[in-house]
C-alpha cells in the first residue's frame, strides 16, 4: 500500500521533470501560452490556443527545459503601423525567477522597445 502511494507521488513529478513550454503569437499581437508537457505537446497546444482568437498564428519561443518564464512587452520605438506598435520578449526554462524577467526585458530592448514591463511570469 506504501508502495502505491509513493508511486502515485512520484509520478506527476518525474512528469514535471520533462515538462516544457511554448508562447504563440497570432497576427494581432495576442500570445497563447502552454506549459508542463512535453515541448512538442506545448507546441502544438499553444498554436491551437492562439488558432481561436485568429490567424497566422506562429511559434514566438518554446523550450524543453523546466524552468522560470517570463513575458514582457514594450511599446515600440519609431514604428510604422499599429500592428507593430508593441514588441515581447520571451524567456523560457531558466534557472531563476529573476535570470526569466532581466532575459525578458531584454529581448524586448533588443526588438526596439522602450522601457519594458513583465507581464507574465510562470514556471514550466
Amino acid at each position: 500500500m506504501l508502495l502505491a502511494v509513493l508511486l502515485g507521488m512520484a509520478a506527476p513529478v518525474s512528469h514535471h521533470a520533462k515538462a516544457g513550454s511554448a508562447v504563440a503569437i497570432d497576427g494581432n499581437g495576442r500570445l497563447s501560452i502552454s506549459f508542463g508537457h512535453s515541448k512538442e505537446f506545448d507546441e502544438q497546444s499553444a498554436l491551437e490556443l492562439g488558432r481561436r482568437h485568429g490567424a497566422n498564428v506562429r511559434i514566438l519561443a518554446a523550450s524543453d527545459v523546466t524552468g522560470y518564464c517570463a513575458i514582457a512587452s514594450a511599446p515600440r520605438r519609431g514604428f510604422t503601423g499599429p500592428r507593430e506598435r508593441w514588441v515581447c520578449g520571451v524567456a523560457l526554462g531558466h534557472s531563476t525567477r529573476e535570470e526569466a524577467r532581466r532575459f525578458a526585458i531584454e529581448q524586448c530592448f533588443k526588438a526596439g522597445g522602450i522601457n519594458p514591463k513583465v507581464k507574465s511570469e510562470f514556471r514550466g
